[in-house]
């Protein structure tokens, strides 16, 4: 059956599995740690135990790629020592054994940053969730799937999945065996032990916990002091003083119109901006006076005004 709502649908061209695409990241001024970072990600994708998922479809399987990426490194000095190597132009790339190295350093100096120690960093929940998600081959077919507006689940009760907003379970709990997909609970309760990410590693009994480390210690901003003239400093004595309260009348100008008020300026040196719906008066325009009563204040700060009742000058 041919559905109405075809505005909706998204037209893709799937890739045969095993299709290579070949890409350059290029990169300059990175610190230690932001080279691990990303040093760390593509090891990550050219493990055999992990895919990343590229495009459309993925809580269909599709998408899962393999990245293998090698490191060309250029030494800036020898770049620019000479101008030429051999019958080409000298780039100063580093031999491999240097890239090899600087792979496994920057990598440990960004886990280290991250989490203390490598083993650390892997134990952290969001990375578990994170390589669990990754995880090749994922969930077996019928575990994933795009959440529907009308779905039907094991008991035949329709409901719109994204009303409610649930809460999706973990990774780590969809590829465990406690997992029965929709005969789940709907929500979830922050006390769901099912549903909450993977805790921490247990401490073994023989391990005594880590000194609780001292928050650094803040430096105070150093004071800037501006010197202001007295009259400057009255003036903003006096614009402070100038605050709008409901009753309050002014003779207002309007600025803009748009489609339910006018945005009106009360007067000079008041910051309050004032909004006059636009079924009270008729056919306002930009720069018209208006003489208006301030009928409340919004919780924008703004005022909202009215033209009735307001006394003639």
């Amino acid at each position: 059956k041919k559905l109405s709502h075809q505005s909706q649908y998204t037209r893709i061209r799937a890739v045969k599995p095993g299709a290579r695409f070949t890409f350059s990241i290029r990169f300059e001024n990175l610190r230690e740690e932001e080279l691990g970072a990303l040093a760390w990600v593509l090891q990550t994708a050219g493990n055999p135990a992990y895919r990343l998922k590229l495009g459309m479809g993925k809580p269909l399987g599709m998408g899962a790629v393999r990245v293998q990426s090698s490191l060309r490194l250029s030494d800036r000095q020898a770049r620019y020592s000479r101008l030429t190597d051999g019958m080409n132009w000298a780039a100063g790339v580093r031999a491999e054994p240097d890239t090899t190295n600087a792979i496994a350093g920057s990598t440990k100096a960004f886990t280290s940053w991250a989490a203390g120690t490598p083993e650390k960093f892997v134990a952290l929940p969001r990375i578990r969730e994170l390589l669990a998600m990754l995880s090749w081959p994922g969930p077996q077919i019928g575990q994933t799937r795009y959440m529907e507006i009308e779905h039907y689940d094991s008991s035949g009760r329709k409901r719109n999945e994204y009303r409610d907003r649930p809460v999706l379970p973990a990774p780590t709990f969809v590829l465990s065996a406690r997992y029965q997909g929709d005969t789940a609970p709907v929500t979830r309760s922050r006390n769901e032990g099912d549903f909450r990410s993977a805790p921490p590693p247990e401490r073994r009994d023989n391990e005594k916990p880590a000194p609780a480390q001292p928050p650094p210690k803040i430096e105070p901003l150093p004071e800037v002091r501006e010197d202001v003239s007295d009259e400057a400093r009255r003036l903003s004595e006096q614009l402070d003083k100038k605050k709008v309260n409901e009753g309050d009348v002014f003779n207002a100008t309007v600025l803009k119109v748009t489609a339910n008020d006018y945005e009106c300026r009360l007067g000079a040196g008041i910051k309050t901006l004032g909004r006059l719906p636009r079924d009270e008066v008729k056919g306002l325009k930009p720069n018209d006076p208006v003489r208006v009563k301030v009928r409340r204040i919004a919780q924008s700060g703004a005022a909202i005004l009215t033209v009735k009742g307001v006394p003639k000058e």
